[in-house]
């Protein structure tokens, strides 16, 4: 039931497994990535996503607050402090580390750590596994974007 409404997804087979509401940074980081970091450092795979409207706080649940308030650090800076410090506690293992952060917006992926800024990319960007496991970022001849949709667009 969503909304209070069980009509609201009629067609959905989506379930909600906990809703955090008024929580603090800590509580979100804990609740939602104590798991996944557990069996990343397991050899796992893991992905955090944030999903919703314009406005509904995704920026600021996964990165923080704007100017270096420690306790409003979000989920990126304190699962990287995380998986670091299970690293530095397991000297006899051999780790690799490997990060992407990107955002899909109107249906266009940037690169967040590129050093070109998201304003001056195209949103043409594709991210695969290649065949030995590492991550290949590409641009295609043909974006996936439609020329001027996102014209008048004020992003950023």
């Amino acid at each position: 039931m969503m909304n209070g409404d069980p009509e609201y997804l009629p067609n959905s087979s989506s379930q909600i497994d906990k809703l955090l509401q008024n929580a603090t940074q800590e509580k979100v980081f804990t609740t939602c990535t104590d798991e996944l970091l557990k069996s990343l450092m397991e050899g796992y795979n893991a992905a955090c996503m944030a999903y919703g409207q314009t406005g509904a706080g995704k920026t600021f649940t996964v990165s923080g607050a704007r100017g270096g308030n420690f306790a409003q650090r979000g989920i990126i800076p304190r699962s990287i402090s995380r998986v670091f410090s299970e690293v530095s506690c397991r000297p006899e293992n051999i780790v690799t580390i490997r990060l992407s952060y990107i955002e899909i917006y109107n249906e266009m992926i940037f690169d967040l750590l590129h050093r070109t800024p998201v304003k001056d990319q195209k949103g043409d960007l594709i991210v695969q596994e290649g065949t030995k496991g590492e991550i290949v970022r590409r641009r295609p001849e043909r974006g996936p974007h439609r020329p001027g949709g996102n014209q008048g667009r004020n992003r950023r």
